[in-house]
């Protein structure tokens, strides 16, 4: 389910899923999470704890989706307060 304006403030891993709370909102449960929160992510942190940021000289690349009709809403978070 994709949900705007969320916070992300911990990151628990279940073993078969994940537990991510929310700043001031309801915790979710899911099979994946997707980080996209940057290099200071606080996923990266609890993925690798408080490892060095190592520079690889990778590229991002980013792109825009363009649908017809209203969006579809289905399992995904994203957080774009950061």
């Amino acid at each position: 389910m994709l949900r705007l304006g969320h916070r992300a403030v911990a990151v628990h891993d279940l073993g078969d899923s994940v537990r991510v709370d929310f700043e001031g909102r309801e915790s979710i449960e899911a099979d994946v999470v997707v980080g996209g929160d940057g290099i200071n992510s606080l996923i990266r942190a609890s993925l690798w704890g408080e490892e060095p940021i190592r520079h690889q000289q990778l590229h991002l690349v980013g792109g825009y989706v363009f649908i017809d009709g209203p969006t579809p809403i289905v399992h995904a978070i994203v957080d774009m307060t950061t």
